[in-house]
């Protein structure tokens, strides 16, 4: 008998879950340094969780989870990719085997997350995000159609779950006009929410290196990532961010540090521009009007399907208050720990848990935004970057595009006489929205010089 075959005959003639502790098999060393992709904390975490269990319950698990995507979803994503991308075609090997439909519903899964890098990163944040309860019952599930025995219920008491309810009563108890405006979107907010946690200390570690892409930020990206270690150093990994303001000059890139923020702590983001609103309908409109709508926070809650979203709140300065509504007012008690955990929604007019949401500002003066509001934020001014600071923020920019683009950041390198323009020229406009739009164009007229060459 050949040693693969050989290999093969032992392994199947093992018991159900009965790999040594100190003898694993080498594909399941393999699948746990590959879900780890090389973080130490990682592994040792993985190791641990899945210690008792052998080779194919991983597989299984995986599948699993892979297979519960939400593939209506990502096809639509999935269509504007290649599907011959060679690294596609790479992960899908590898998590697919033989299996020709699971290998197109990991097909969608990985080409909607656009890159490489990317779709590494959402693999790692399925398995760190699925609860070990639910794990334990895929499991369960698995051993019960192998033995014919009957499934194992989820234990609602294990203590690691990491869901959360945001109403405080059940649909079949809310208003009949409330249920009549429901739609499937919304009806995601009555199911339990995830709550996002930090991994590791390398999450916070990726936070402070965002100082070198924003170098006059420096002392907001310091702060905001003191407080997450802080956070974890007394054993709490629930991401969640004091009410923060980032005031400085138009276009210096307080929005882009906050998109890359919540990028890094892998939290869903909603942002929403006020400048100009003369209202508090962002908060929600009641049931039974002709403008009835859920409010930001519920609207985040369902698009995210998560308890602490990051929302942000863009120009909040230019806000301003009239007869329909006051938006600064309308925000206190969603900034008062004391009274957003039983904060009142208007279209479900019922009470919900908004206590867990991150709010971050951006504004371009204090003047204008009262005192009470200021009073329940963390502010940290923002200047335009130094001259000097201009070539990391070009490299930094060039980096973005190219993962926005989905090619290697080497096929878009400025020449250095372009980079030497691109920093002459900065004194002039002191934008780091003008500065991305001038690279962008530049590059843009560099492959289009190429194509006729």
């Amino acid at each position: 008998m050949p040693a693969k075959d050989k290999h093969a005959a032992q392994e199947d003639a093992k018991p159900y879950g009965s790999t040594p502790e100190n003898d694993k098999d080498p594909r399941w060393i393999e699948m746990i340094e590959r879900w780890s992709n090389g973080d130490p904390f990682d592994e040792i975490r993985l190791s641990d969780i899945f210690e008792k269990l052998d080779y194919d319950d991983l597989e299984w698990i995986k599948s699993t989870i892979l297979e519960a995507c939400d593939l209506t979803t990502l096809a639509h994503h999935f269509h504007s990719k290649s599907d011959q991308d060679p690294w596609v075609e790479f992960e899908k090997s590898h998590f697919s085997d033989n299996d020709e439909q699971l290998s197109s519903n990991i097909g969608f899964a990985i080409a909607a997350t656009g890159n490489p890098l990317s779709w590494r990163r959402t693999w790692r944040q399925m398995i760190r995000k699925t609860p070990l309860s639910f794990l334990k019952k895929i499991v369960a599930e698995r051993e019960s159609a192998m033995r014919g025995k009957t499934v194992i219920p989820l234990d609602q008491t294990v203590s690691d779950l990491q869901f959360e309810l945001y109403l405080k009563k059940p649909e079949n108890e809310l208003e009949r006009s409330v249920k009549r405006e429901l739609n499937t979107r919304i009806k995601r907010i009555f199911k339990p929410l995830e709550v996002a946690r930090l991994h590791g200390i390398g999450q916070i570690k990726e936070l402070e290196a965002l100082k070198n892409t924003f170098p006059n930020a420096e002392l907001a990206i310091m702060g905001i990532a003191s407080q997450l270690l802080r956070r974890w150093n007394f054993g709490q990994d629930e991401i969640q961010l004091r009410p923060t303001i980032l005031v400085g000059p138009p276009g210096i890139g307080k929005t882009q540090l906050l998109q890359q923020i919540g990028q890094i702590l892998g939290v869903y983001m909603a942002t929403l521009n006020v400048a100009g609103m003369r209202d508090s309908n962002i908060f929600g409109v009641s049931a039974g009007w002709s403008t009835a709508t859920p409010s930001c926070v519920t609207a985040a809650m369902a698009d995210g399907k998560m308890i602490n979203p990051l929302m942000v709140i863009d120009e909040i300065d230019k806000a301003d208050s009239s007869h329909n509504g006051d938006l600064h007012g309308a925000l206190l008690p969603l900034l008062e720990p004391s009274e957003n955990s039983h904060w009142y929604e208007k279209f479900l007019a019922c009470e919900v848990n908004a206590s867990r949401v991150s709010w971050m500002f951006t504004a371009n003066t204090l003047n204008t935004i009262p005192a009470p509001l200021l009073s329940r934020c963390t502010v940290y001014s923002i200047d335009a970057p130094q001259q000097e600071q201009v070539r990391p923020i070009i490299t930094s920019i060039i980096g973005d595009y190219a993962n926005n683009l989905g090619v290697d950041r080497r096929f878009l390198d400025l020449t250095s006489g372009d980079i030497e323009y691109l920093e002459s020229t900065f004194p002039r406009h002191k934008s780091v929205r003008v500065l991305s739009e001038l690279i962008k164009q530049l590059i843009d007229e560099r492959h289009n010089d190429m194509g006729h060459a």
